[in-house]
Parts: structure tokens; C-alpha cells; sequence
């Protein structure tokens, strides 16, 4: 019998079927007007805008206040707007587009294939709440941020409608709220200049102003604003790691919890750090001879400036993958120091967090790295992710992750899915490296300051088994449907996307039960834990078990 599994691509949710006349809600600026499915039991509210339009003068600015008022005109919320514009993505080679073929399959393909689609003007956000839902209703709120590495994605490409139907099965309703935030150099444009005019970590401002739009306005669909939980995947999870260090831990009251899937907040520099990409980007857009140059990109059209972005380097650019150019930056303000300094201090958020990780996260971004196969090859490629290692730390690396493929990931595996003598010791590098370690280093911040947080090891391997329990792959058990799953894998599947869905969910509503009696450890400094998540069905209980798993940091 063929493995359960299913295409990685998020599905959209059940098609809604519309009542004759959709549910309307009126905010202080207009009325709009959803759809209601009910099948699923739901009201979706699309395309609310959470600010102006960052356009024009507003491109490279943190968002401002939208300022439109529609009085009695009913605004259509019926159809999802545009998500903010994307930076190109382009494969190394066409040998990796083979293997890609061959082993992930074409969805990982399109991945690779991003070629800037979207608008500039992208600043709304999805409310998906049950159909019975009304003012007085003061519902638990889950707000998705979603991954893409700080370059890609958009609210168009995840659908709530299955968690709020699970939340209506479980007695326990929600409301899910999703906003766009602006990504690659619209949101994150690194660079001195950028620095001086105090316009760095845009996309986290964005983020921040959907957060403080929920405050003003969620009441009116049902939510309870003083019962928001944040979550998000990868870069969405890197990014709520930020909202808990924003402005030194200074949350605006936005939010009480979080969970984050695999991502912590990256140990970021300045935006001097990612000066070249600045320069590139002003080169090729003739504003180097510029007095303002940020003036000058902003007076540039949509298409010229997206070509200029376009010559910059993306995820999967170099065969040393995961060097991000836009990511979050220090400021000195936003983010106001060095983010393991700003842990150490104690300037973050206190609050309950669940942060977990897939157990082969790096088996995604192996394929640009096809060409190491020696042990010499794999040193060099330490030394370029990592230019500032000495001597004494790369050989413990090298010793920590021996040239033995039975030892990498995915996991568990043995010699099986080897391309290359290296290609599972890179995927185990790069998991443990960006995901496990951040994670570990995390978790044991907040352990030290008796804040609650609890860890999870996803380790389902059946959607592509040559990834294993890859980056991203517990998605589809949060947000696709039957449609997305073979015929004789629904039981298997349902199964445990509730059993997921139970989980968070059960965070969002319960925040007092994500404090079990369970002794949270961490482990030593060349092992990972593997964190061993239980449910209760109706409260959360996450339940930490420390075991040393060797070769893995």
C-alpha cells in the first residue's frame, strides 16, 4: 500500500458556499460584507485594509494610518485581495530542478519558481470566525503569520476555515485572522541609509499594525481583543520571536501567547550587514548619484523597482543556502540590540510560548548544495555560512557532524536518499544550525526566567518520505481538508490534524493550562532533545521529555 501522505502545497479551504445575503460588519471607517459557508459553519471576511496603501510616496515606509472612509457603502469582503509583491526566486541549475523533480516532486518545483507576482498595494487582512459569532460573542483570536523566509508568501496561500470548523467540533470556537506584511525589500530593505531615515523592520511594523487593528476592531466580528494568540510558521515564526522582542519587549498589549513553528529569532547584525544589497539595488536603478536615494526608489515604478529587486540574492541563490538578505535588522529602536543579548537581558515579552521544530528541517534547502561530496568540500561550505568560525569551533562542528550519511537527514534513514556522500550531512547541519540550535538557545531563556514554555518535535515523515518530517511539512494537518489526501489516508489524517488543531486551539482558549507540571530541559550542547508532545482534548498539555540524540546540535 502506498504511504499516507498529500500534496504540500496548502489547499484552500472548502469552496464557500454563499448565503443569499453574506454577514456584514461595521467598523468606524465603513460596512463590509463576507460569505458564509455553511458547510463549514463559518463567515469569511476578506480583504480588510489595516493601513494605507503603501504606494508611491508610501513605498519604503513603515505603514500609516488608513484614512478612507466609506460611510454607508457596503465594501465587498467576499474576495481575497492581492498579496504584497514577492521577490523573485530563481534554482541554481538545472541539475537541482532534476533531483528537485525526482525527489520532492513538482510542488517543490513551483517553490523554486516564485517570479514576483503580487501588488504593493497589500496591506489587509482575512477574518474567518463561526457563522453564529456575534459582538458580545468575546471569542479566543488565532492570528496566523505566515513563512516565506522574509521574501515570499502572503495571506492567499492559507485558509482558517478548517481550524475555526475544528474549534466549533471541539465546543471551543475561535476566530482566525491572517494580514499580509510586506516581504524582501519592501519590508526588510537592509542598508545605512536605511538605518539614518529610521525606516528599517518594515514588515514587522506591518505586522504590529494588524496586530493593533484586531485591538480596535475584532470585538465586532466576535473576538475577544484581550485574547489574542499569535501563530506562525518559519519566517512567521521568526517573526513572532521578533513581536516578543519589539521596542525590547514591548507587545502594546497585542497579544498573550504565542506558538511557533519552526523558527526563534535570528541572531541578527545592523542593516550595514547587507550594505551590497542596498548598492545593488540603487545601481541598477540609476539612484546612486541620487541626495535621497530611498526618495529616489520611491519614485520609481512598480515593474523597474521589481526588476531592481530582482538582481539581488534570493533563498535559493547560492549553493550556501538560507542566506537571507532581508530579514529583520538592529535598529536601535525596533530591534534595540543584538536579539541573544536582548534574551539574556530579560528585554522580551513574558509570556507562555509553545516553539517546536520538524525533526529534519534542513532536508528542504539541500538541493542548491548538490555539488559538495567531499569532506573538504563540506569545510569550505561551514566556513561560508558561518565566515567568522575559527579553527577550534569548525573542527568540532566537523567532528559533531562526521561524514557518515546513515547519520543525517532525514533521520533514521540509514544510507537511504544519499545523492551525494554529503547531501544528508548538510540537511542535518542546516536543520540543527537554524532551527534546532535558535530553538534550544530560546527555550532556555525563558526556562531561566520561569517564563512557561513548552517545545514539540514533529516527526511525521509520510508527505514526501525522501525529506523526511521536512521544513513546513506539518502544514497541511493545520489548514488543508480531504481533498488534499489520498482516499485511503483521511482516517490516518484526521486523526492527527485534530489532534494538532486540538492542541493550539486549546492554547488559544486556555493560556492558564499552558503551564503543566512538566520539569522542561533543553539538554547539553552538542545533543538536541526530542521534545514529545501529548494533548488532553479540551485543555493543552504539552509535556517535555529530555532525550540526548547524538550528531545533532
Amino acid at each position: 500500500m502506498a504511504p499516507c501522505g498529500w500534496v504540500v502545497v496548502v489547499a484552500l479551504a472548502l469552496a464557500a458556499v454563499a448565503a443569499p445575503v453574506g454577514p456584514t460588519v461595521t467598523l468606524d471607517f465603513g460596512t463590509y460584507r463576507g460569505i458564509s459557508n455553511p458547510i463549514t459553519g463559518t463567515d469569511t471576511f476578506y480583504g480588510l485594509p489595516f493601513a494605507a496603501p503603501p504606494t508611491g510616496n508610501l513605498r519604503l515606509r513603515p505603514p500609516q494610518l488608513f484614512a478612507t472612509n466609506y460611510g454607508n457603502v457596503v465594501q465587498d469582503a467576499s474576495l481575497p485581495k492581492s498579496d504584497c509583491t514577492q521577490q523573485p526566486i530563481e534554482v541554481v541549475s538545472t541539475t537541482e530542478l532534476e533531483y528537485v523533480e525526482t525527489y520532492a516532486g513538482p510542488n517543490y518545483t513551483a517553490y523554486l519558481s516564485i517570479t514576483g507576482t503580487g501588488s504593493e498595494d497589500c496591506l489587509y487582512l482575512n477574518v474567518i470566525r463561526p457563522s453564529t459569532a456575534t459582538p458580545t460573542s468575546k471569542l479566543p483570536v488565532m492570528f496566523w503569520i505566515f513563512g516565506g523566509g522574509f521574501e515570499f508568501g502572503g495571506i492567499s496561500e492559507y485558509d482558517g476555515s478548517f481550524l475555526v470548523q475544528q474549534s466549533i467540533a471541539m465546543g471551543q470556537d475561535v476566530i482566525w485572522v491572517a494580514a499580509n506584511y510586506r516581504v524582501s525589500a519592501w519590508g526588510f530593505m537592509p542598508g545605512q541609509e536605511v538605518l539614518d531615515a529610521g525606516v528599517t523592520n518594515i514588515g514587522l511594523l506591518d505586522q504590529r499594525a494588524a496586530l493593533l487593528w484586531v485591538q480596535q476592531y475584532i470585538s465586532q466580528f466576535g473576538g475577544d481583543p484581550e485574547k489574542v494568540t499569535l501563530f506562525g510558521e518559519s519566517a512567521g515564526a521568526m517573526s513572532i520571536g521578533f513581536q516578543l522582542l519589539l521596542y525590547g519587549g514591548d507587545t502594546n498589549n497585542t497579544f498573550r501567547a504565542a506558538i511557533m513553528e519552526s523558527g526563534s529569532p535570528l541572531p541578527v547584525g545592523p542593516p550595514s550587514y547587507a550594505q551590497g544589497v542596498f548598492d545593488q539595488i540603487v545601481d541598477f536603478s540609476n539612484c546612486s548619484s541620487a541626495n535621497d536615494k530611498l526618495e529616489c526608489l520611491r519614485h520609481l515604478d512598480e515593474s523597474t523597482f521589481l526588476q531592481a529587486v530582482a538582481t539581488t540574492p534570493s533563498i535559493e541563490s547560492s549553493y550556501v543556502n538560507l542566506h537571507l538578505a532581508y530579514i529583520p535588522r538592529i535598529d536601535y529602536n525596533t530591534v534595540p540590540d543584538f536579539p541573544p543579548n536582548l534574551l539574556r537581558s530579560g528585554r522580551f515579552a513574558k509570556l507562555p510560548v509553545i516553539s517546536g521544530d520538524n525533526e529534519d528541517e534542513g532536508t528542504l534547502f539541500q538541493f542548491t548544495s548538490l555539488n559538495v561530496t567531499t569532506d573538504d568540500e563540506f569545510a569550505q561550505f561551514v566556513k561560508e555560512m558561518f565566515p567568522l568560525l575559527n579553527e577550534t569551533t569548525l573542527e568540532m562542528l566537523l567532528e559533531a557532524y562526521p561524514e557518515d550519511p546513515a547519520l543525517g537527514s532525514p533521520y533514521n534513514t540509514g544510507d537511504l536518499y544519499a545523492l551525494t556522500p554529503e547531501n544528508k550531512r548538510i540537511a542535518s547541519f542546516y536543520g540543527d544550525t537554524v532551527w534546532n540550535a535558535a530553538r534550544r538557545f530560546f527555550s532556555q531563556i525563558y526556562v531561566n526566567a520561569s517564563v512557561p514554555i513548552w517545545s514539540y518535535l514533529f516527526s511525521h515523515t509520510n508527505v514526501i518520505p525522501y525529506l523526511g518530517a521536512f521544513h513546513s511539512s506539518e502544514l497541511p494537518f493545520v489548514f488543508t481538508h480531504h481533498s488534499s489526501v489520498k482516499d485511503d489516508c483521511v482516517d490516518e489524517y484526521d486523526v492527527r490534524a485534530r489532534t494538532l488543531v486540538e492542541c493550539w486551539v486549546g492554547s488559544a482558549r486556555h493560556v492558564e493550562y499552558v503551564h503543566p507540571a512538566a520539569n522542561v530541559l533543553v539538554g547539553a550542547e552538542v545533543d538536541v532533545v526530542v521534545d514529545v508532545l501529548e494533548v488532553e482534548v479540551g485543555r493543552l498539555l504539552c509535556v517535555v521529555v529530555a532525550q540526548a540524540t547524538r550528531g545533532k546540535i
